[in-house]
């Protein structure tokens, strides 16, 4: 392992630690959209709007 992959994963951490400290996380239950739309896509279906 490199000194600037450890200089980079150590930098991503911290930022991450700093951005996330007081955040809130909120977790939806039921179906998402995005994933219904692009299952319907793939079935032939239009793309909704």
């Amino acid at each position: 392992m490199g000194r600037d992959e450890m200089g980079d994963s150590i930098m991503t951490t911290a930022l991450l630690d700093r951005l996330l400290h007081h955040a809130r996380v909120f977790t939806f239950n039921g179906e998402s959209y995005r994933i219904n739309s692009k299952n319907k896509l793939k079935e032939g279906g239009k793309k909704p709007t």
